[in-house]
C-alpha cells in the first residue's frame, strides 16, 4: 500500500514460484511392493510445457543411469525413451507420476528428476530416494537387511510378535541365529516411529515325516542288497571250499604217488 495526499494506492502483484512442492522425498517399501514416485508442482499454469528426465544412482550401481526421458505439452505427458531394467511406467497427466512394478534391491538408491519448462530460465529439480527392506530365512539364521540411502540414526531390529525386540541397533542388517517359531517382525524405525516393516514366519524344524511309498522303496532297497550280499558270501564260500577240496585232493595225489614211487634211483647199486 502506498499512501499519498490521503489517498491509498494498491498494487498486487502475482509471484509465482517454479518449483516442486518437494525438494526431496523418500519411499520406503518391502521387497517385491509396488514404488510409486510422484513429483507435484508447487504452481499451477494454464499452458505448461517442457521436457524432463529422470537420472538414477543404485546404491549397488558404480556410476548413475537414465531411467526415463518425456516431453510434457498442455500439461500432458509423453514418454520419448524409458530403459528396459526397470520397466518405468509414466502417468499421461500432471502431477508427474511414475510406477516402479517391483521394489528389489538392486534399485534401491537416489535419482535426480529434471523438468525444463519452455520460454523459462533454470531447470526444476526434485530428488527422490528408494529404501528397500529383505527379510529371509536361510537354514538356522533370520536374516533383515535394507538397501538405499538412510539416516545412520535409523534403528532396524528383529522381534517375535508380541515380545521385545531380540536385536536392535543402527545399522543395515541385523539377524538372529536359532530363531523361536512364530511370526517374527523386521522394523525400520526413526525415533519410535516406524517407517518401515517386514513380516516373516519361522515354522518349527519338525523330522521331515516319511512317505509310505518311500519306505516301501527303501524296504525293497535294503532287502535287495541284503540278497545281494548274502548271494556274495555264498559264493565266495562255496568257492573257497571248492579250493581247499581241490588242494585236499592234490596233497592226497601227491602222497600216493610217493608210496608207489618207482623212479630209476632205486634200481641203481652203489
Amino acid at each position: 500500500n502506498v499512501s499519498q495526499d490521503q489517498k491509498t494506492v494498491e498494487f498486487k502483484i502475482d509471484i509465482v514460484v517454479l518449483a516442486f512442492q518437494k525438494a526431496s522425498s523418500t519411499v520406503y517399501k518391502k521387497e517385491g511392493e509396488q514404488v510409486e514416485f510422484s513429483f507435484p508442482l508447487a504452481f499451477t499454469l494454464e499452458k505448461l510445457t517442457g521436457s524432463g528426465e529422470l537420472w538414477w544412482q543404485a546404491e549397488r550401481a558404480s556410476s548413475s543411469k537414465s531411467w526415463i526421458t518425456f516431453d510434457l505439452k498442455n500439461k500432458e505427458v509423453s514418454v520419448k525413451w524409458v530403459t528396459q531394467d526397470p520397466k518405468l511406467q509414466m502417468g499421461k497427466k500432471l502431477p508427474l507420476h511414475l510406477t516402479l512394478p517391483q521394489a528389489l534391491p538392486q534399485y534401491a538408491g537416489s535419482g535426480n528428476l529434471t523438468l525444463a519448462l519452455e520460454a523459462k530460465t533454470g531447470k526444476l529439480h526434485q530428488e527422490v530416494n528408494l529404501v528397500v527392506m529383505r527379510a529371509t530365512q536361510f537354514q538356522e539364521n533370520l536374516t533383515c537387511e535394507v538397501w538405499g540411502p538412510t539416516s545412520p540414526k535409523l534403528t532396524l531390529s528383529l522381534k517375535l510378535e508380541n515380545k521385545k525386540a531380540t536385536v536392535s541397533k543402527q545399522a543395515k542388517v541385523v539377524w538372529v541365529l536359532n530363531p523361536e517359531a512364530g511370526m517374527w517382525q523386521c522394523l525400520l524405525s526413526d525415533s519410535g516411529q516406524v517407517l518401515l516393516e517386514s513380516n516373516i514366519k519361522v515354522v518349527p524344524t519338525w523330522p521331515t515325516p516319511v512317505q509310505p511309498m518311500a519306505l516301501i522303496v527303501l524296504g525293497g532297497v535294503a532287502g535287495l542288497l541284503l540278497f545281494t550280499g548274502l548271494g556274495i558270501f555264498f559264493c565266495v564260500r562255496c568257492r573257497h571250499r571248492r579250493r581247499q577240496a581241490e588242494r585236499m585232493s592234490q596233497i592226497k595225489r601227491l602222497l600216493s604217488e610217493k608210496k608207489t614211487c618207482q623212479c630209476p634211483h632205486r634200481f641203481q647199486k652203489t
